[in-house]
C-alpha cells in the first residue's frame, strides 16, 4: 500500500498522499511492541465509551441530545506505561514523559512531568487531565493515563508494608560478633554483631524502616533482616593453615570436652 499511494506515484492525487501518510502512521504503531498495544487499549476503551452511551441513550430517550454527541465533545483518553525503581517507589521522584499524540488534529510529540508519590504501589495509574488527544478545536482533550510498573529490587522484597532483606553471614562473622553495616530505603544503619543465639531465630526486625503504608504517609512498615549462614566452597592451602592455627587457638566448648572422654 505504501507504494501504491506513494507521492512519487501520484503527483497528481491528493488523496493518495493523505492516504500514504495513514498507512506510515500505521506500520508505526505495528511494528513498535509498546505502541501497538497502547493503541489497542486506546480503542479498546474506546469502544467501551461508545457501546456504554448507546445502551443509555436507547433507555434514557428524553435526555437532550444523544450520547454519542456527548461522548465526541471529549476527545480520547491515552495509556502510557511506566517503570519505575524500587527506589523511587518508595522516596518519591518527578519523571519526564514523551509520547505523541493527536493534539485538536494533528500529531505532535508532547512532554510532561510526572510526580510519583511516594509510596506507590505497582500497578497504579496516574490520570493527567487534558493531556491525551483531541481530533479537533472544538473537542476537549481527553486524558493521560500512566500505568505504573514497579521494577523488582535484588535485595528487598515487599511483603505488604514490611521489606525483607537476606543477608549472608560465615562463621567467623557469628564467631567474632563484628558489628554489621544493613543497608535500608532511608540509608544504611549499624548494628551490633549476630551471636549463635540470633540464628536459631534469624530475623531481625527494624521498626519503620519498610514501605510507606500509604503514598505520602510518613508511617512505613518494618524491616525484616533474615541471616544465612554461608560457607565459602573452597579455600587455598596457604588460608586452610591460618584457620587451622585459628582452630588450634580456640577454647574448647562443654560439648568439645565430654566428646573427647569418649574417645579415650
Amino acid at each position: 500500500m505504501a507504494l501504491k499511494y506513494h507521492p512519487d506515484r501520484n503527483s497528481d492525487n491528493s488523496k493518495a498522499e493523505a492516504l500514504f501518510k495513514e498507512v506510515s502512521e500505521a506500520y508505526e504503531i505495528l511494528s513498535n511492541k509498546e505502541k501497538r498495544r497502547a493503541f489497542n487499549e486506546y480503542y479498546l476503551e474506546h469502544f467501551a465509551k461508545k457501546a456504554g452511551a448507546a445502551v443509555r441513550n436507547a433507555t434514557k430517550t428524553s435526555s437532550k441530545g444523544s450520547a454519542k454527541e456527548r461522548v465526541e465533545k471529549v476527545g480520547k483518553n491515552l495509556i502510557y506505561h511506566l517503570n519505575i525503581t524500587f527506589a523511587e517507589a518508595i522516596n518519591g521522584s518527578e519523571k519526564k514523559i514523551s509520547y505523541v499524540r493527536m493534539a485538536h488534529g494533528s500529531r505532535q510529540t508532547s512532554n510532561v512531568s510526572l510526580p510519583i508519590p511516594a509510596g506507590i504501589r505497582d500497578g497504579k495509574k496516574l490520570r493527567l487531565r487534558g493531556a491525551g488527544e483531541s481530533l479537533s478545536s472544538q473537542q476537549t482533550p481527553g486524558d493521560l493515563v500512566v500505568v505504573v510498573h514497579l521494577i523488582p529490587d535484588p535485595q528487598f522484597v515487599l511483603d505488604g508494608d514490611d521489606l525483607i532483606l537476606t543477608v549472608p553471614l560465615s562463621p567467623l562473622d557469628i564467631l567474632l560478633q563484628d558489628k554489621m553495616t544493613i543497608p535500608t530505603p532511608a540509608g544504611p544503619v549499624s548494628i551490633d554483631g549476630v551471636d549463635w543465639a540470633q540464628i536459631q531465630n534469624p530475623t531481625l526486625r527494624l521498626k519503620d524502616r519498610g514501605f510507606p503504608i500509604a503514598e505520602n504517609s510518613k508511617q512505613r512498615g518494618d524491616l525484616f533482616v533474615r541471616f544465612i549462614i554461608e560457607v565459602p566452597p573452597s579455600i587455598d592451602e596457604n588460608l586452610k593453615k591460618q584457620l587451622q592455627l585459628v582452630k588450634k587457638a580456640l577454647p574448647k566448648t562443654k560439648a568439645q570436652i565430654e566428646f573427647e572422654k569418649l574417645l579415650r
